[in-house]
């Protein structure tokens, strides 16, 4: 019996969502390589059509560039049936219709490609089955993650679960499972561990107030190392890189290893409330600021709840707010001591073989884990991805 063909579906307007699609393929491949194939595709690199090309362009700049429109979309999903935002019926290239065709199993990691999966689907004569892996943590999250032809959702957390079985979806559908991180391998720090080194991470748009956050948080404690991910921002890579400050290292945009490895260095992370940088956070088991100015996006309010409820992390309302809580950090290393130790509530919450493994028996194409290894032991399936 020949290996099962996964395809995982993203939309890359930030880059959560691709993130979020890489580990579950990495994850996919490194446990279960022996039973599964994976894929990565994105629809919108695919799309045919003027609309559709001018709605991914549309997406890519505006959506996580203007928190104006961001909120207006996310709070007319509340009003709106909840799949009218997703993409309209769009049309593919025949390699990402074979991939459609071939596929055993589809899983989504976002709810803008849903109703075009289905479309196309149809067109096909296909009733694959596709999962919906949703993102959001719970409160504000985005109502087109529900779609009425979902096999099944997975959520990050029981109130977004919740949420869904509000807009519909069966209960018997929909598992909390955490969200999947390779972050792992680490040396805990020590019990007292002072502040010496902060990640500012700034999402993959980057902007102007990362370069001043940066400086300020120097300018108060100029002994801390501070990295800084500056992502596609090329302006904020050549701000930070001419700064005098010789405890500034930016970062361009880079691979998911480099990433990792700053994860683990940190003692604390500054960051946006994005999914997939809370996860990373939580593997590693450091403190987090979450970035909370001008405002969180609606559809990220959840996420900052849930580390400020869980108590892992501090959420900062201004630059000088958190420029002050460093400085309190690093004159009081207890208080880092004590949101490490509230890591424990998260224990299993970013295990990525658990998750791949939950969704693989859920569709049937396993009947129990194997034993764990580690992908490090061994040379792991390469997964193919449509180049962006």
């Amino acid at each position: 019996m020949g290996k099962k063909k996964i395809l995982v579906i993203y939309s890359s307007g930030g880059g959560g969502l691709k993130h979020l699609a890489e580990n579950i393929g990495q994850g996919f491949s490194d446990y279960f390589g022996s039973k599964v194939r994976v894929e990565l595709a994105d629809p919108f690199a695919n799309a045919n059509g003027l609309g559709n090309l001018l709605f991914s362009r549309i997406y890519n700049f505006f959506l996580y560039r203007n928190l104006a429109i961001n909120s207006f979309l996310v709070q007319l999903s509340y009003i709106t049936k909840p799949d009218c935002l997703t993409v309209v019926k769009w049309e593919v290239h025949n390699s990402l219709k074979n991939k459609l065709k071939n596929a055993d199993l589809i899983v989504s990691t976002s709810p803008w490609v849903l109703e075009g999966v289905f479309h196309s689907l149809s067109k096909l004569g296909r009733k694959t089955p596709v999962m919906v892996y949703v993102a959001d943590f719970g409160e504000g999250m985005y109502r087109g993650w529900f779609h009425k032809k979902a096999t099944a959702y997975f959520t990050v957390t029981r109130e977004a679960s919740e949420i869904l079985a509000g807009l519909g979806a069966p209960k018997e559908r929909i598992a909390a499972l955490g969200i999947p991180s390779f972050c792992a391998d680490i040396k805990r720090k020590r019990a007292g561990a002072k502040l010496g080194r902060i990640l500012i991470a700034s999402g993959l748009h980057g902007s102007e107030e990362i370069a001043c956050l940066a400086e300020a948080i120097n300018s108060r404690q100029p002994d801390i190392h501070i990295d800084v991910l500056c992502g596609r921002s090329r302006e904020l890579l050549r701000q930070l890189s001419q700064s005098k400050n010789s405890r500034i290292f930016p970062y361009g945009f880079v691979g998911k290893q480099k990433i990792m490895a700053l994860n683990r260095q940190a003692d604390l992370i500054v960051t946006k409330a994005g999914s997939l940088s809370i996860a990373n956070a939580i593997a590693v088991s450091v403190p987090m600021l979450i970035i909370g100015y001008p405002s969180i996006m609606p559809q990220e309010k959840g996420n900052a709840k849930f580390v400020d409820s869980q108590k892992i992390g501090w959420i900062c309302k201004s630059r000088a707010e958190i420029a002050e809580k460093i400085g309190q950090l690093s004159s009081n290393p207890e208080m880092l001591d004590e949101k490490r130790k509230s890591f424990a509530r998260t224990a299993g919450f970013t295990d990525t073989r658990r998750i791949c493994g939950t969704i693989l028996k859920r569709a049937g194409i396993i009947s129990r884990f194997p034993p764990r290894i580690s992908p490090q032991a061994r040379k792991c399936p390469k997964i193919s991805s449509d180049p962006r």
